[in-house]
């Protein structure tokens, strides 16, 4: 069977266009429930998380790292729910930003060092051999 130029461009846009569409939500129901974990915040915990994550949506990657960072430095005050959903968010986002900073995107290289900040992680270095100084 052959298909015509027309039909190939049009089946490669729809699926590119559903590639699109589904990969925007932020982890579907992941990023609802961690959402909802919010819900019942301080309207500062609210501002700082809700901020945070229009950031990410706008891959602002190094403003939304600073401002899950600051959340993350009022852990005190953060239940077990909102603590549990902003590190899932955290981890997420660390894994997009280092993405990004891959390729070169300048914001998330910044949002890799702040988030480096929190967690400890270093990218690229070996553990240091068993009795190495």
């Amino acid at each position: 069977m052959k298909m015509g130029i027309k039909r190939w461009s049009g089946l490669v846009l729809a699926l590119g266009l559903g590639l699109l569409l589904s990969g925007c939500s932020k982890a579907g129901s992941a990023g609802n429930a961690r959402t909802a974990a919010f819900a019942s915040a301080t309207p500062e915990l609210k501002k700082l998380w809700a901020d945070g994550l229009a950031a990410w949506q706008g891959h602002h990657y190094a403003e939304a790292a600073n401002t899950l960072v600051a959340l993350h430095n009022k852990g005190a005050e953060l239940p077990a729910p909102q603590a549990e959903a902003l590190a899932g968010a955290i981890d997420q986002l660390g894994t997009e930003a280092f993405i990004a900073a891959d390729q070169g995107d300048a914001g998330a290289v910044e949002a890799v060092k702040a988030l480096r900040s929190i967690t400890g992680r270093r990218a690229n270095v070996a553990p240091a051999a068993p009795g190495a100084p």
